[in-house]
């Protein structure tokens, strides 16, 4: 059988991961898939006909490492999806400003530091709640929602460690508490499903890990129109991307971000999705 890894990370302990359902339709079609943490030490990755980053949801705390270890399967002839190339334009949230300067509607984001007046981003943004956080991160790591009354609280942070990375600010966008931020996933281009994840009561962090809870769900007209002109915009063909959308106050679909790295896919979320993920592994690596 043909040999395809499926980049992990060597602590999973926390997470919720459901790449598993990939084993058995890899199976089907002549591929044996494994996991293997990627920084796992003393990988012959040359003897792999193919990888895909999958939850190797440790590497923003060692970007360079990993970006190293990407470089290093792809020079080996080894097949990487999504490249190495699309992982280091994705990995710093920068790319929301190339986003947006093609005309895709994104959560309004600004370029903060140390010496930003935060207190003039309300007015800028004319809300009364900000989001912020590193442009390097993942799993809503050192994201703070927070008043003007919290500023001084937030400039600490700034003063500390937290401040030595670049860092990014946003409105809050109160839907997200209301209905939900919304993921839509597409393989090889192709829309395959959709969900909606909502934070526990108390929380705006939807993620798993902190409580939040996702379900299926069929997008409307509106919002698939949102992710595939998004999806557009890309630089690069991608194996696999999620585009993760909220509704503005004017009811505008906007981009929160594009994840092309390591998202879940949520494919316990769709009973054909493992299989047409697999289909269209296949028609790249062919």
């Amino acid at each position: 059988m043909l040999r395809c890894v499926l980049l992990s990370c060597d602590d999973l302990t926390d997470f919720t991961v459901d790449d598993d359902l990939l084993l058995e339709p890899f199976a089907a079609q002549g591929w044996q898939a494994e996991f293997v943490p990627w920084n796992a030490p003393d990988v012959d990755w040359s003897r792999y006909d193919a990888a895909i980053i999958r939850a190797t949801w440790d590497y923003t705390f060692h970007l360079p490492d990993f970006l190293d270890t990407l470089q290093r399967i792809e020079s080996l002839g080894v097949p990487l999806f999504n490249p190495w190339r699309v992982a280091a334009w994705n990995a710093h949230k920068g790319y929301l400003l190339e986003l947006e300067a093609q005309g895709v509607p994104i959560v309004p984001t600004r370029v903060v530091d140390r010496e930003t007046n935060l207190r003039g981003l309300f007015d800028t943004f004319s809300v009364d709640e900000l989001v912020i956080k590193p442009m390097v991160s993942a799993g809503a790591y050192n994201t703070f929602r927070f008043t003007r009354d919290a500023v001084p609280e937030i400039e600490a942070k700034l003063r500390g460690p937290m401040g030595e990375a670049d860092l990014m600010a946003q409105p809050f966008v109160a839907s997200l508490l209301s209905q939900g931020e919304y993921s839509l996933f597409y393989f090889n281009g192709a829309y395959s499903h959709a969900v909606v994840k909502q934070p526990t009561p108390g929380d705006f962090r939807v993620q798993e890990e902190h409580g939040g809870i996702i379900s299926p769900v069929q997008p409307s007209a509106a919002l698939r129109a949102a992710g595939d002109a998004a999806l557009a915009a890309v630089p690069e063909d991608c194996l696999y991307a999620r585009v993760d959308l909220l509704e503005s106050p004017e009811g505008e679909w906007q981009v929160i971000e594009i994840e092309l790295i390591e998202p879940s896919l949520y494919f316990r979320m769709d009973k054909g999705s493992p299989e047409r993920f697999v289909r269209a592994f296949l028609e790249r690596i062919d």
